[in-house]
């Protein structure tokens, strides 16, 4: 009886892992319109910048499509003041070199891996950005 109860518990558990990934919101940003970079430098200036569209469509490329996730809160250090918005769509980078991405109307997290967030960092330094910038 015990193995049935465990297989049973085992089965709903995988179901609703499996629900959950399958309408997971991700990140859509496709054909970007008007893009801006924020960030503060250590000496506190704040540099406001608009994005070019050839970068912006690069930044759009590595974020469209991510899965947004809400489960855990990572603590690579967010702030507006370290953000890409897209289209009315904010994005804080994390501060720590970390490669989450904070997705800031959705309340959620996307993760780049290494060769997106070099990328993404590459193309940030055009607009004053460096990491880390805790």
């Amino acid at each position: 009886m015990k193995k049935l109860i465990v297989l049973f518990l085992a089965a709903a558990l995988s179901a609703s892992l499996a629900a959950c990934s399958l309408f997971a919101q991700k990140v859509s940003v496709k054909d970007p319109k008007k893009g801006t970079a924020r960030f503060e430098t250590t000496s506190g200036e704040i540099l406001n910048s608009e994005i070019s569209s050839d970068d912006l469509s690069k930044i759009a490329a590595l974020f469209d499509g991510k899965e947004i996730y809400r489960y855990i809160q990572p603590s690579c250090g967010f702030s507006l003041d370290v953000s890409v918005t897209i289209d009315g769509k904010t994005f804080c980078i994390g501060c720590d070199t970390c490669g989450t991405v904070q997705y800031f109307e959705a309340l959620g997290y996307f993760n780049l891996n290494e060769a997106e967030k070099l990328e993404l960092y590459s193309i940030l330094d055009n607009y004053g950005f460096h990491f880390p910038c805790i």
